[in-house]
């Protein structure tokens, strides 16, 4: 397996430990000398925890790491979304380094899990070969990396976007947004006062929402007036993509939050207001 190091990165390995033989992990840690190991395992009952123990024992006594740079996380191995957000974490914390995933442990729904990671946050995924007819892995086994392909990753800004989006879904409990409120999240975003002309409608539409359409983030209403909700993915992106550009613990974020609240207040008000003169315009009628 062959990358090009910059000068002074580290190597980052990232194993999913399951039933796997303990030497498909620690091999290609000791070939490719890693600086930092992550090792992802089962969290609660974890019937794997004796190969953790002896995976992490062998690290260590052999000093092919050090303890202070062997991490073990736990998670709901069974929990795509929830491997991806602790993935998106990791890559986010070791951003200025280079990593690697053992893609040939842990079992299918992690290595796809892995691999994809790599492809959204620029990692390699390797395969550890393991000899089949012997039953086995050798001293010396084939360790190959995977070919990696271009996935659209969404911008930070699109997050941002779909952060507020719910900030405001659950502020208010509402199943949908009407459309001239998503006006507010862009100048929140974009710090500029709106005035829902034609032109920031048009700026709506291509900066933000035809992208979260594309990616199945979202679904606008054909009627009138237009509502935006928020679907399964969107709501999944939003776990993954914060966690990798760390939006909500940004200095500004809460600052943001508190100004989009304060716009959009007064015009939720004046909509309960409304709903309130049409039902007894109703009752007098009936």
């Amino acid at each position: 397996m062959v990358k090009s190091l910059l000068l002074g990165n580290l190597r980052v390995h990232i194993a999913p430990v399951g039933d796997d033989d303990k030497r498909r992990i620690i091999l290609p840690i000791e070939r490719f000398k890693a600086d930092k190991v992550y090792l992802i395992t089962k969290e609660g009952k974890d019937q794997f925890k004796e190969n953790v123990n002896e995976i992490e024992k062998e690290l260590l006594s052999k000093k092919i790491i050090s303890k202070e740079n062997l991490k073990v996380c736990k998670i709901d191995i069974y929990n795509f979304t929830d491997i991806q957000t602790l993935l998106a974490k990791i890559y986010s914390k070791e951003i200025e380094n280079d990593i690697f995933y053992n893609a040939s442990t842990g079992g299918k729904l992690l290595a796809t899990a892995g691999y994809l990671a790599c492809l959204l946050f620029n990692g390699i995924a390797y395969y550890c070969k393991k000899d089949y007819e012997l039953n086995i892995i050798s001293d010396n086994p084939d360790i190959f990396p995977i070919p990696d392909y271009y996935i659209s990753r969404p911008s930070e800004e699109l997050i941002l976007f779909l952060i507020f989006f719910k900030e405001l879904q659950n502020f208010f409990k509402l199943k949908s947004i009407p459309k001239r409120f998503l006006l507010e999240i862009m100048g929140v975003i974009k710090d500029q006062n709106m005035n829902a002309s034609s032109g920031e409608y048009n700026s709506l539409n291509a900066l933000y929402l035809d992208h979260l359409i594309r990616f199945n983030y979202i679904d606008v209403s054909t009627g009138r007036p237009k509502k935006v909700k928020l679907l399964e993915k969107g709501r999944n992106a939003i776990k993954i993509f914060n966690a990798y550009y760390q939006l909500t613990s940004k200095v500004n974020f809460e600052l943001k939050k508190k100004r989009l609240l304060s716009k959009i207040s007064p015009k939720m008000k004046k909509i309960g207001e409304n709903k309130k003169i049409f039902l007894k315009m109703n009752q007098k009628s009936d």
